[in-house]
């Protein structure tokens, strides 16, 4: 295994990584940031994964901005549910740590129920 490591010589512990004289990566005491269209995870082998790890008494997720937070999927962890945010609508779906779905906010003590065309109700 091939470890480098990079020290800023000013101190402050930036990095900063360039391709063609554009930043393209930046990191600082307080995370990094990927700059360009795309972000790829590739495992030529096999499965491939992002992790996000944050404590256990707040969120972690994925935030499509476009100026205003637009859309998210997101583990709140202080009651185990997930959420997806859709224009803006915070739980416009939300599974909580029953196994329960609620949907545009709304709050059910049921598992979701849906219905067939031309059969009976099925519970998920």
């Amino acid at each position: 295994m091939t470890k480098v490591i990079i020290k800023a010589a000013d101190g402050t512990g930036a990095v900063e990584a360039f391709h063609n004289a554009n930043k393209k990566l930046e990191t600082t005491s307080t995370g990094a940031a990927v700059t360009g269209s795309n972000l790829s995870v590739t495992n030529s082998g096999g499965a491939a994964s992002v992790t996000v790890v944050t404590p256990n008494n707040t969120d972690g997720g994925i935030y499509f901005n476009d100026g205003a937070n637009a859309g998210a999927v997101s583990y709140l962890h202080t009651n185990n549910s997930m959420s997806f945010r859709v224009n803006t609508v915070d739980d416009a779906l939300k599974l909580d740590s029953s196994g329960n779905v609620n949907i545009g906010g709304n709050t059910s003590a049921n598992p979701l129920t849906y219905l067939r065309f031309g059969a009976t109700e099925h519970g998920a």
